[in-house]
């Protein structure tokens, strides 16, 4: 499943800028320390566990990650939040060092967050799957609004390092922070 999600995520941008417009609906944050909405009409936020108030040591670019053996080992992903995973605890995370339709000077696309104006197979090496889990599943929050933490925004994820045969690389986050 964790491969169908990535996929789709990669492949939303070979469409080009879809002339959308952001997610207007605010995500209530008045929750308890594990994540539980106060108003059991709102969404669930990631639990405060999940949250680093400090800065790991070693944090890795998401290209670094793949240059180096450490599949099935703890690291620390520096990147820049894709688009979420509706109903997940889970989003993309992509390398710093590709450019936002936003950093392009000129460009007036209207969903920045999508990367289109970035060569889809440099995009794909340049992304890891972030997922928070639950009973080795991935959660029923929402990572969107936790700690302000939205589309375009930079991260540092804690977590295991797995890449599939198929060269999809997926973090099983234990923490994240902003950067």
């Amino acid at each position: 499943m964790k491969q169908l999600l990535f996929v789709l995520l990669l492949l939303a941008p070979a469409i080009g800028c879809s002339g959308g417009t952001a997610d207007d609906t605010a995500v209530d944050s008045a929750t308890d320390s594990d994540g539980v909405a106060a108003d059991p009409q709102a969404a669930l936020i990631l639990p405060e566990r999940f949250w680093s108030s400090g800065t790991p040591e070693k944090a890795r670019d998401v290209l670094d990650l793949r240059d180096e053996d450490l599949v099935g080992q703890t690291v620390a992903a520096r990147g820049t939040v894709k688009e979420f995973v509706d109903g997940f605890a889970a989003f993309v995370l992509v390398e710093d060092t590709l450019q936002s339709c936003d950093e392009i000077p000129g460009d007036s696309c209207p969903t920045p967050w999508d990367y289109c104006c970035v060569d889809l197979a440099e995009l794909a090496r340049g992304t890891a799957f972030v997922e928070f889990q639950e009973s080795g599943r991935p959660g029923p929050w929402t990572i969107e609004g936790f700690h302000g933490i939205a589309q375009l925004s930079e991260v540092v994820v804690t977590g295991t390092l797995e890449i599939d045969d198929a060269d999809n690389m997926s973090l099983v986050a234990t923490s994240i922070r902003l950067q």
